[in-house]
Order: structure tokens, then C-alpha cells, then sequence
């Protein structure tokens, strides 16, 4: 077949469809009309001498000649996406597509976008999509994101850019309401805030924490529950209680007074966040300058060293238990806490239940 006599619109409406195994998903997608897909799919058999698709009343299914045809199709049309995706921008000025979590938006990505802006000068404007669902970066939700998780992703580059420490963060407010804690089993008296992350069990990072002090918890943990984080750290600065506090995020609060830590200790988390983007997108100068800023962004946290803050009157001395467990790699203040690969597999199996 001459590619004059190419039925474009039929290549297209029979490739959605396929994917979706559904007219009226493949006329949502492309925003035409059911009866519109349905057309261009005939004129496509009748022009091939061939049945694509089997109508049936529960809906379509492939023939053989579609389900060989099918995969070419796709591959085509991603190669041509890829592209023009891949394409030089000549224009004065271009944008970059990011999505990541609230939390991160908020504490660390935004106020880091005035040194972009002084970087760059404006030639590439940032839109960022601030969302806890995982988007489609292999349909162009976006040109990269900012994922917290473990990798790998299916079809996805990826650099971790940070790791997590956990510790127990409260305000200045609610610790003179409750009091000095002696001993880190105090806390389980306390107005606990869980962050549900992901489709974790609520109170897994309490547990994570818990378990490094050497303390015994009841496995379903009382207390209010945010599905973001950062809103569990602002009820913790408005005094609700205690709330997980991942250092490198709440490390302005600690610095303000707002926050406040518990104890002297600090664990890993199972989660790093990852910079991902397509594998087909490696070429692009727009990630590429993204994820070399980023990068070198969080190496300037890390070599300006982890957030102290200000710790309770009293809670520097812990029971011997937690001195003693403070001695393994799970505290950041031993040289080997990133190195416990057996301890930090355990804690991903706990968290990658669901």
C-alpha cells in the first residue's frame, strides 16, 4: 500500500480501540463521537479487506489479523510521538510538565523554584501538578516526576535524588501542654498523627520508628489520619500531637522552632523519592537541565548536613534499650545507615504489602 492511500484516522481510531478493547473509551480518549470511531474503523477493514474487530453484545474483541496488526500499529505510533517529543524547541520559550506529591511540592520543590527561575532566566517555565496519584508519564500526564517509592518502574528512568529519615515531630505548643518524655514508650500516651502514605497500612512509619527505639506497639496505632503528609506535619505545628517528621522536609520547621523533635534518633526510610522520567524522553535537554538541578539542589541539602532542631528538655538521655539499638545501622548517626541492605529489604517487603 502507497503511503498516499493511508487511512490515518483509521490507523488511529483502530489503535485506541485496540488498546482499550472499547469504541466508547478510544471516543472519549480522541474526543469524537462513538458512531465517529465505529466509521473510521470499517472504512479501515473495508480498505484492508479484512474484520479488525468482532462485534459482539458485550462488546468487541480482536480478530486474528487485528491482534496481528494491533503491536505494529503501536509501535508506530509511539515511534512517531517519540519524535516529535524529541524534537529541538526553537521557541523563545518552553515548559516542563512536573507532577509530584503535595508534601514534596510544598517543602522542598517550591521554594527552591526561585534558584530555577535565577538559573535559566525564564527559558523554561516549570507547570507543576501537585497530586498523590501516580501519573502516566508513558502517555504524557508529564514530561517528568518526582516519586516517592521504590523502584523500578516499568519504562521509566530513574535517579534517586533523596533519602528519608524519620523521627517524631511535635510543637513547641503541644510538648509544654503534655510535658518532658522520659522514655521513647511515652509517646503511645501521646495524640499520635499517622500520614497514610500510599496503600500502606496506617501507622507503618510509626511502627518503622518504634521498632528502632526498641518499643513494643499494639499493631493498629490510635489516632488521626492524613492521606498527605505535610498535612499531618501542619496538624503536629498546630499542636494536635505527634507526627512522623521526615527531616529533609520539615527541616525549615525545625529551624523556625516550629517543630520540635522527640528523641535523638532517626531511622531510614523504606521510600526514597526518585526523579522519573520515560526512557524515550533520555534525550530531552529540558529533563536533562531539570534533573541536573534537582540533583545538585539536594546535594547542597546533604552537604549543609540533617536538620537537628530543637530536642525536649530532657530526652537526649534514652532508656539503655534505645542506646543500645541507636548502635545499629538503622540510626543516621552511624556511619553505616545506608549500608544495612538486609534491614532496609525487610522494612520494603513491610511496606510493599499492599
Amino acid at each position: 500500500m502507497s503511503r498516499r492511500k493511508l487511512n490515518l484516522n483509521g490507523l488511529k481510531a483502530f489503535e485506541c480501540a485496540a488498546r482499550h478493547l472499547s469504541f466508547k473509551r478510544a471516543a472519549d480518549e480522541l474526543m469524537v463521537t462513538h458512531t465517529a470511531i465505529s466509521y473510521h474503523v470499517r472504512q479501515l477493514e473495508e480498505s484492508l479487506g479484512v474484520r479488525l474487530f468482532e462485534r459482539g453484545p458485550n462488546g468487541i474483541e480482536l480478530t486474528t489479523s487485528g491482534t496481528d496488526l494491533y503491536p505494529r500499529i503501536k509501535i508506530a505510533f509511539d515511534g512517531i510521538v517519540s519524535a516529535l517529543d524529541e524534537m529541538p524547541k526553537f521557541s523563545a520559550k518552553s515548559v516542563l510538565k512536573v507532577s509530584t506529591t503535595p508534601s514534596f511540592a510544598s517543602r522542598w520543590l517550591v521554594p527552591r523554584l526561585r534558584s530555577w527561575r535565577d538559573v535559566h532566566g525564564g527559558s523554561i517555565d516549570v507547570h507543576l501538578t501537585p497530586t498523590l496519584r501516580m501519573v502516566d508519564l508513558m502517555h504524557n500526564e508529564a514530561d517528568v516526576a518526582i516519586r516517592c517509592g521504590v523502584p523500578p518502574w516499568p519504562g521509566l528512568v530513574t535517579h534517586e535524588l533523596l533519602s528519608i529519615h524519620i523521627t517524631p515531630v511535635c510543637s513547641s505548643h503541644y510538648l509544654t501542654k503534655i510535658g518532658k518524655l522520659h522514655r521513647p514508650a511515652d509517646l503511645l500516651d501521646c495524640a499520635l498523627l499517622h500520614a497514610d502514605v500510599g496503600q500502606n497500612s496506617i501507622g507503618t512509619e510509626w511502627h518503622t520508628w518504634f521498632e528502632a527505639a526498641n518499643v513494643t506497639a499494639q499493631k493498629r496505632l490510635p489516632g488521626m489520619s492524613f492521606k498527605d503528609p505535610a498535612l499531618a506535619w501542619q496538624a503536629a505545628i498546630n499542636g494536635v500531637g505527634y507526627a512522623i517528621g521526615y527531616l529533609e522536609l520539615v527541616k525549615a520547621d525545625l529551624e523556625s522552632g516550629q517543630l520540635v523533635t522527640a528523641f535523638d534518633l532517626t531511622v531510614r526510610h523504606p521510600f526514597s523519592y526518585y526523579i522519573a522520567y520515560p526512557a524515550t524522553r533520555k534525550s530531552d535537554p529540558r529533563i536533562a537541565q531539570f534533573l541536573k538541578w534537582t540533583m545538585l539542589e539536594a546535594r547542597r541539602d546533604r552537604a549543609s548536613g540533617k536538620p537537628t532542631g530543637r530536642f525536649q528538655p530532657g530526652n537526649r538521655r534514652e532508656p539503655a534499650t534505645s542506646r543500645k539499638r541507636r548502635s545499629t545501622p538503622q540510626s543516621v548517626h552511624s556511619p553505616q545507615a545506608d549500608s544495612n541492605d538486609l534491614e532496609i529489604s525487610r522494612q520494603i517487603r513491610s511496606y510493599k504489602k499492599a
